[in-house]
């Protein structure tokens, strides 16, 4: 398998700073240097009563299948202290979305969310070849 470009999107309604770069901080462990968007506050989406959400979009390139990226996100999430019944309650220490892999949507509703879309340019241009180093 070829390199691949990611589009991940990270969103915390409790603690989130200390969240976000928690799972920015393992994101970067496991897949190096990344590009990022600006972190932006935005309402709760089927979620009344939930704090606001604090979000950022992540790009990351990488070799490793889109599987194995999902399983990566969804391990952060783990460590970073998300329980599976705290969205019940309103919590959501940590979401770590795989939103598009190369030019497949996987989320289409996330990949149309403002923040998203202003991302998206950054997204696009991100080159996936390496470089030879002759």
């Amino acid at each position: 398998m070829g390199r691949n470009k990611y589009l991940i999107i990270l969103g915390s309604n409790t603690e989130s700073r200390t969240n976000l770069a928690v799972a920015e901080d393992g994101l970067h462990r496991c897949f190096g240097d990344y590009v990022c968007g600006e972190t932006e506050l935005t309402a709760p989406v089927g979620m009344p009563g939930s704090p606001a959400f604090t979000n950022k979009c992540i790009a990351i390139v990488s070799d490793r299948p889109v599987d194995e990226v999902k399983h990566i996100c969804k391990s952060i999430e783990t460590a970073t202290g998300r329980r599976p019944d705290d969205k019940s309650h309103g919590i959501v220490r940590i979401d770590i979305d795989l939103v598009a892999a190369g030019d497949t949507v996987l989320k289409p509703d996330d990949y149309r969310r403002d923040y998203a879309r202003r991302f998206i340019p950054v997204y696009e241009s991100l080159p996936v070849d390496v470089p030879d180093d002759d």
